[in-house]
């Protein structure tokens, strides 16, 4: 199958699956299908994601899902219309502007939202709101890092961590990935000889020494965990959208492409946290005895590592004075990245 051909596939979905749904503003393509060209073969195994527009979102009844649809998995994901009221907002926005500056509308009633791309388009390399992203994923950080309680808290801080990449992704005109987040990273800032840079940042997820072949043996026990939670999920969740059969070539394979190029490190944080999926589910809905079993394995292969559930003390105040001390030579490094970018255009 042809990107195209996704893609054709994905606004079919949409116009019989959510174009009825009240409040109904469009729909458009995000991630990573942005970065094929319409003749690329599109991988069986990799998900397209949609992004639905509606009044109040989050009011709709409707959630993040995956949904197996004439053999293209379609990620789903709900958003509120208020943050696509003007085209200025969307560029200035680190997560959502790189989708528009693509041909990425697939469902447009109103005709408002390719009004909005157009725009973006011709204005997304434009250094104010090249510089719009960055800071408001610098103040989000830094909100992070100066706040005592969310600075000593796993989940914020592990956003931090997701932030990090996705700064390092817009100061360079890159979409943000998360499947491929840390191999990005790893482009981006070998390409500028920072290497000392990439290897802090993979440290502070605690992978810096993990082996190929440790790496292959955790995708296995995700894998196991992964099949199990299938079988057993019933308690609706804050990512069950991921527990799905058809998912699992995506979890699978989506991990060994990056292993067998050689980025096994890098693979890493796309195993944990489907790891961790399928360990909630478990956790949820499981006989005891196997919820017992499969929260031992987990702590066995992740406990050093600072990812959700893994190093339960983890941050301490020496790791976030860490953290900061790799932020800050993270926000010089975007500086000057900022000021040499040879893809900004003038406005």
């Amino acid at each position: 199958m042809k990107a195209r051909e996704a893609k054709r596939i994905a606004a079919q979905w949409v116009d019989e699956n959510v174009a009825h749904l009240p409040g109904f503003h469009g729909a458009y393509l995000a991630g990573g299908i942005h970065r094929m060209s319409e003749d690329d073969t599109f991988p069986p195994y990799v998900d397209v994601d949609v992004h639905v527009i509606l009044d109040r979102a989050n009011e709709s009844g409707q959630r993040q899902d995956s949904y197996l649809y004439h053999d293209v998995i379609v990620e789903s994901y709900y958003v509120d219309r208020g943050a696509y009221e003007s085209w200025e907002m969307v560029a200035s926005n680190p997560l959502e502007g790189q989708s528009f500056r693509s041909l990425g509308v697939i469902a447009d009633p109103t005709g408002r939202l390719t009004a909005i791309q157009e725009m973006v388009a011709q204005n997304f390399s434009r250094p104010q709101f090249l510089e719009e992203r960055c800071a408001k994923l610098h103040e989000t950080i830094m909100a992070t890092l100066d706040d005592e309680q969310k600075s000593s808290s796993m989940a914020p801080m592990l956003r931090l961590l997701a932030n990090v990449h996705y700064l390092i992704a817009n100061a360079r005109l890159k979409d943000p990935t998360n499947r491929r987040a840390m191999r990005q990273v790893r482009e981006i800032l070998h390409a500028d000889g920072r290497q000392d840079l990439y290897e802090s940042i993979l440290a502070l997820h605690g992978f810096t020494h993990v082996s190929r072949e440790e790496t292959e043996y955790r995708l296995q026990e995700c894998l196991r965990a992964f099949d199990r939670a299938v079988e057993v999920f019933r308690t609706p969740f804050w990512s069950d959208h991921r527990i799905h059969p058809y998912v699992r070539p995506y979890v699978a394979d989506g991990a060994q492409e990056m292993i067998q190029e050689g980025y096994h490190r890098e693979a890493m944080p796309w195993i944990v946290w489907n790891h961790v999926v399928a360990n909630v589910a478990i956790q949820n809905d499981a006989p005891e005895d196997e919820k017992r079993q499969f929260q031992e394995s987990f702590d066995r292969i992740y406990g050093g590592t600072n990812t959700w559930y893994g190093n339960r003390n983890w941050p301490t105040k020496s790791d976030t004075l860490l953290i900061r001390s790799v932020v800050e030579d993270l926000f010089r490094w975007v500086d000057d990245a900022l000021a040499s970018n040879p893809d900004v255009e003038e406005g």
